[in-house]
């Protein structure tokens, strides 16, 4: 953005903040949908620097990650709680059917 800007003032082009701000904003991916309209509802957006924009999206952006990280860890953690549940159970159900082999030759006899 930063080079945009400074390439359109080596040109002679004056760029508002302001536009460059609201340029940022519409060009900003689905998934700060949600954080783009709570910027626009709570801050007035000529005041806005680029600055305090670029440091409120990437606040955003680490809550975003770092929510993601937990649910990794949380998913990894219960696929290794089912597979050790479903040993558990193979070996349980192994169990069983050895007893019931060992029943059946105990009549047998």
């Amino acid at each position: 953005v930063d080079k945009v800007v400074n390439t359109m003032k080596g040109l002679g082009e004056y760029v508002k903040e302001e536009v460059v701000v609201q340029k940022v904003l519409r060009s900003l991916t689905p998934r700060f949908d949600s954080k783009v309209s709570t910027i626009e509802e709570a801050k007035d957006l000529t005041l806005l620097t680029m600055d305090d924009l670029h440091g409120t999206l990437t606040a955003y952006e680490m809550r975003i990650i770092d929510k993601l990280a937990k649910k990794k860890i949380s998913f990894k953690f219960e696929m290794k709680t089912k597979a050790k549940k479903t040993k558990d159970d193979d070996a349980t159900h192994r169990m069983d059917d050895d007893e019931l082999f060992s029943m059946i030759i105990r009549r047998l006899k």
